[in-house]
């Protein structure tokens, strides 16, 4: 059966630029700064009903993998009802996948819509969908093998109703799956362990640097409430969200630079302190992520297709440069001089690849 692509390989440079003012931490006035000159190429995937990209990470300059829900017509122009989880980024362009997984007695099952993706290597890919589950980059249809078989060891053994949604980890033996109702767990290399998150917020975005592992929680649209958590091993604490009026959705961190993001871009340049300081950006967009290599040079994104860079001393825009105000950015992916982000666009799943000139 043939599958339709339906846009691939628009490039596009960013030229465009926003009058911010940097962050305000200590040494933003003498700060070191990166370029913020990137050039984009976008492709559009899916679109035969309503497909979405949720979450994207990169291995390599030729490697990466944005997971989701995307559906293609068949070659008499009927929607194909078996939609595809997965796409493959080979450093030029991206192809599809189905992930499929095995129970005790052999029978497959595609699993969409996948919720979140960490990838270490080509030969081991961590894939959410409730649960978590690894590939072994072994099979060409990108089977899943469920840990411990399907279904007798289903991956964070959490509380009723509670599922995985994101991932983050250094490694299959430091690795951390969250979801909602303040889901949480940590896999060690041989089995999960549930964590006392304390709030029954759903936790939208975690992340970890040199052995710190934070985490944002909140439900927005429902209510103002949200937590940050620290988590150190298999102990959580709350942190003080002082100075921040509205949910969060992302957190980024390197020592010394602590950011969450949501309606709005908050910083601290110590967890110790008690107060989150506003970051004066010109935009009244809501930002679901957040991610870069250092305090210098990161991105934020979110809703209406914005995207921000900031070099150290100024942001940069490139939500006109993209042109995906009629949708939104719900992950992204930085790695050197290369960045990943993925969502939608109308019906259509989208992922543009943004490269520093």
């Amino acid at each position: 059966m043939k599958y339709i692509l339906l846009l691939t390989g628009i490039s596009i440079i960013a030229l465009t630029s926003m009058t911010c003012h940097a962050p305000t931490g200590p040494s933003s006035s003498s700060a070191d700064t990166t370029s913020n000159d990137w050039t984009f190429t976008e492709t559009m995937l899916g679109g035969a009903s309503s497909s979405e990209f949720l979450d994207v990470s990169i291995v390599s300059d030729t490697l990466a993998y944005a997971v989701g829900d995307i559906y293609v017509s068949d070659s008499t122009g009927h929607i194909n009802p078996t939609s595809y989880g997965a796409a493959i980024w080979n450093g030029r362009s991206w192809s599809l996948r189905r992930v499929y997984t095995r129970n005790q007695s052999g029978y497959q099952e595609n699993i969409r819509p996948i919720l979140g993706v960490v990838a270490y290597s080509r030969s081991e890919i961590w894939l959410s969908d409730g649960n978590a589950f690894v590939w072994n980059g072994n099979d060409s249809e990108l089977t899943a093998y469920w840990i411990g078989g399907y279904p007798g060891n289903p991956s964070p053994l959490l509380g009723p109703g509670q599922y995985v949604a994101r991932l983050w980890g250094t490694s299959d033996q430091n690795l951390y799956g969250a979801g909602n109702g303040g889901g949480l767990a940590r896999y060690d290399g041989s089995s999960w362990r549930a964590l006392s998150s304390g709030t029954t917020l759903n936790i939208q975005d975690i992340y970890g640097y040199g052995g710190t592992v934070l985490a944002v929680a909140s439900d927005p649209g429902e209510s103002l409430d949200k937590a940050i958590l620290q988590i150190n091993g298999t102990n959580v604490t709350q942190l003080s969200t002082a100075g921040i009026q509205w949910p969060l959705s992302g957190v980024w961190f390197v020592p010394g630079h602590y950011y969450v993001v949501g309606q709005g871009i908050y910083e601290k340049t110590s967890l110790s302190q008690s107060t989150w300081q506003e970051d004066s950006v010109d935009t009244v967009d809501f930002f679901s992520c957040i991610r870069g290599n250092a305090w210098n040079d990161f991105f934020v994104a979110g809703g209406y297709g914005q995207l921000l860079h900031f070099n150290g001393k100024s942001w940069r825009s490139y939500q006109d440069v993209l042109g995906l105000q009629q949708g939104g950015i719900a992950s992204i992916a930085v790695k050197g001089n290369l960045m990943i982000g993925v969502g939608y666009l109308g019906s259509k799943a989208v992922a543009f690849v943004g490269k520093r000139n």
